[in-house]
């Protein structure tokens, strides 16, 4: 089994794929302790409308979609509700309908956001609820996190990733014997 070191926006793209893999319904209870449907969906994209990143834009059809603000490295606060919060109207603004909007933080979330993600309906998944998606739609690949001199890495083990760093791995090898030749 190998393990390799995945930053914070190849986390970004394992949500993204994570997302995308999704082939049954999916309910999940997220740390709000509500309930959401987490619907197949047509595709999955990072974007950039008027200004303001949308880490996840998942469209279930042509006018829906779900939209996830993501966060990495400690328990997410109030900066990512005004995120997505902001993302929402502008998706709103652009004529789609929004299924779920919710915020994705691997280490949770600070106590300080539950009520305001209540009163806005936003979702909030951490680690249990990304397990459980895993886990219910058949997927392989897992997410581990290690702890190293205060810094958190995370170790994937997922296939498109180990043939990526088997292939730099090889490009590096011959750029090494290029300048030392």
């Amino acid at each position: 089994m190998e393990k390799i070191f995945v930053s914070n926006i190849s986390f970004e793209a394992l949500i993204r794929e994570l997302f995308i893999n999704i082939v049954t319904p999916t309910e999940i209870r997220d740390e709000k302790r509500s309930i959401y449907i987490l619907n197949p969906v047509k595709h999955v994209v990072k974007t950039n409308w008027s200004g303001i990143d949308i880490d996840v834009l998942a469209f279930i059809d042509e006018n829906t979609v779900n939209i996830f603000e993501y966060y990495f490295g400690e328990k997410a606060g109030i900066k990512k509700i005004r995120q997505i919060l902001k993302a929402s109207k502008i998706v709103l603004d652009r004529g789609y309908k929004i299924n779920i909007a919710g915020c994705i933080s691997y280490f949770g979330f600070k106590e300080n956001i539950l009520d305001i993600a209540r009163k806005h309906n936003i979702a909030l998944i951490s680690r249990r609820q990304l397990k459980k998606i895993k886990e219910i739609n058949g997927l392989k690949f897992s997410i581990l996190i290690s702890q190293h001199k205060s810094l958190y890495h995370i170790l994937s083990i997922f296939p498109l990733f180990l043939m990526i760093q088997k292939k730099f791995n090889h490009f590096f090898s011959q750029l090494s014997f290029a300048f030392s030749a």
